[in-house]
């Protein structure tokens, strides 16, 4: 599943050829490898995929990587997702994804109004500030 989606995805061969190459992922080819996996599994299986397919994703990482395996975790696994705390590469991307995805309205332009606090008032049409005797007397 993981390579599938590596062959089919743009820059996926790049990762693997990283990979071969260095035995390794640099943080730029991680992400990248993140990120085409957060796309096919919200393509595959909607905007929050269940913690199952995150872990099934994440396993396969570690199995078609294996210098990526982390070994002091029970899983090795656990950097990618992590199904007891939620957390991980793979969950934080999708998490991204979500929010940036939400459809915010447009704020509409707001008409002038004949009255009201937002409606338009020239200085000149105020009347003058009264000064000194004037403005005892006014009040």
């Amino acid at each position: 599943m993981v390579k599938n989606a590596l062959l089919y995805k743009p820059g996926g061969e790049d990762v693997t050829e990283v990979y071969k190459a260095e035995k390794s992922l640099t943080h730029r080819t991680r992400r990248k490898l993140v990120n085409i996996m957060a796309s096919h599994m919200t393509d595959s299986h909607g905007r929050m995929p269940s913690c199952k397919h995150k872990e099934k994703y994440a396993l396969g990482i570690i199995t078609l990587f294996p210098s990526l395996k982390d070994p002091f975790s029970p899983k090795g696994n656990e950097h990618f997702y992590d199904a007891e705390k939620g957390t991980g590469y793979l969950s934080w991307r999708l998490k991204t994804m979500s929010r940036n995805a939400v459809k915010r309205p447009a704020k509409m332009a707001t008409v002038a109004q004949a009255q009201g606090p937002k409606c338009r008032r020239l200085a000149a049409t105020l009347p003058e500030q009264l000064d000194g005797d004037a403005c005892r007397d006014a009040i």
